[in-house]
């Protein structure tokens, strides 16, 4: 039986809350019952609705924390994504931070987090990836504290991790990755710089020609043209298409990236016909965005915008 949200002296949006727990609820029902999965999905985006509507102390914290690691845990089992254990671990997280010790469900969210903690370990994912998890509801829901967590985990992570370590890079990509993603949330421009020297780390120090070198290329590139826009240093801009075309030379024309690659190219060499009206820029920019809408199939989302 689901559990239900306390009802004295609810306010109206209270009962709001409510009714979209209760949803939840019932669609999480018909997915156990007809092991649908868009019952699942929706079933999730409701419950954290809900949670996001309500402050982190709110006496039904953990009642919803619990559901929502229910809710990913049993999408794991469906899917054997491991995203969606790593979810799981999220809210169980949540759920134990959040439930008094002298609650009778204090012990079930113990042995809860145990048992996906012994899944991660299996699956090694916690290993690999320190606060991806965090990250993930991050981009999901849009809790800043999510992210500066994230990027703390990051942070211990790489303090103990041996620089001969095999994924340091892998680690530092991420770190580098999450940095970006803050400073486009809070514009502090000290999280692009930290973001841009740690790719220029893994570029020196990766394997030309590998994946994570290829990726810290086009990050980097990234990384340059969005310090040029913001404090208009042409060199930025420079470095910025240099390291986009090697990465764009070294990506298989089937890689899933090959076409996002050419689009920003593109914006790069339009910023620089921008800027110093350089006719061969903008035929360079025209001709990267023809390869880039060429290479995008029919039914993507970007596929719209690259017109």
């Amino acid at each position: 039986m689901a559990e239900t949200l306390g009802t004295s002296g609810a306010a109206e949006w209270e009962e709001d809350l409510r009714d979209t727990v209760e949803t939840s609820d019932d669609l999480f029902s018909q997915y156990e019952q007809t092991d649908d999965l868009e019952f699942l999905r929706e079933a999730i985006a409701l419950a954290e609705s809900a949670v996001t509507s309500i402050t982190p102390f709110h006496p039904n914290q953990a009642i919803l924390s619990a559901k929502l690691r229910k809710m990913w845990r049993s999408k794991f089992e469906h899917t054997e994504d491991e995203v969606d254990l790593d979810m799981a671990w999220v809210w169980a997280i949540e759920e134990i931070g959040a439930t008094p010790k002298n609650m009778t469900t204090y012990a079930t969210a113990c042995s809860s987090i145990l048992t996906i903690r012994c899944q991660l370990e299996s699956t090694r994912s916690r290993y690999r990836f320190p606060g991806v998890d965090l990250f993930r509801r991050y981009e999901r829901l849009g809790n800043v504290a999510d992210l500066n967590e994230a990027i703390i985990e990051m942070e211990k992570a790489l303090e103990a991790c041996h620089p001969g370590t095999p994924d340091r890079a892998g680690i530092l990509n991420i770190w580098s990755v999450m940095l970006v993603k803050r400073f486009e949330r809070l514009g502090d421009i000290n999280d692009l710089e930290k973001a841009a020297r740690i790719s220029e780390e893994i570029v020196r120090k990766s394997i030309a020609g590998g994946q994570i070198h290829i990726d810290a290329l086009c990050n980097l590139g990234t990384m340059l043209l969005e310090r040029f826009e913001r404090i208009g240093n042409f060199e930025d801009l420079q470095k910025a298409i240099k390291h986009t075309e090697a990465a764009l030379a070294a990506t298989p024309r089937d890689h899933p990236d090959h076409a996002g690659r050419y689009s920003n190219l593109a914006v790069m060499f339009s910023a620089r016909f921008e800027r110093i009206g350089d006719l061969d820029d903008l035929q360079k920019a025209i001709k990267h965005s023809e390869a880039a809408l060429a290479a995008t199939p029919r039914d993507h989302p970007d596929r719209a915008g690259r017109y």
